[in-house]
């Protein structure tokens, strides 16, 4: 008799957590921007809980490190983080107020009363 696990053995190519929306709460008259991941996650954008982008190269393109990408990722639960969703982030630009600051965009987001802001990493 065999278990799943050894049945079965996948391998997660990035993170295993995908945020596929993003909205507005408001509780005691403050805002937050609140998070689900495709498994029911449900995040708010805070100090234990920020965005970052990080870089991501594929496997397949280790030795090309002009093919390297820019991602937006959050911690949710346990460690793990979730990759937010291209739409998602999408979005997120439109909630958050876009600006230049030393020849970088940067973009700046609301949540519980602090702002939170994103910038491209140094490469």
């Amino acid at each position: 008799m065999k278990t799943p696990v050894q049945k079965i053995r996948i391998q997660v190519e990035d993170v295993p957590l995908l945020i596929n929306d993003v909205g507005i709460v408001k509780e005691n008259e403050v805002s937050w921007l609140e998070f689900v991941t495709t498994t029911g996650d449900v995040v708010r954008l805070d100090d234990e809980h920020p965005i970052s982008l990080q870089a991501y190269q594929p496997d397949n393109a280790a030795d090309r490190i002009d093919e390297s990408q820019v991602r937006p990722y959050m911690p949710v639960r346990n460690g793990l983080n979730a990759l937010i969703g291209r739409n998602t982030f999408y979005h997120l630009t439109e909630i958050g107020e876009l600006t230049e600051h030393d020849g970088k965009t940067m973009l700046t987001l609301q949540s519980g009363g602090k702002s939170y802001s994103i910038t491209m990493p140094d490469r």
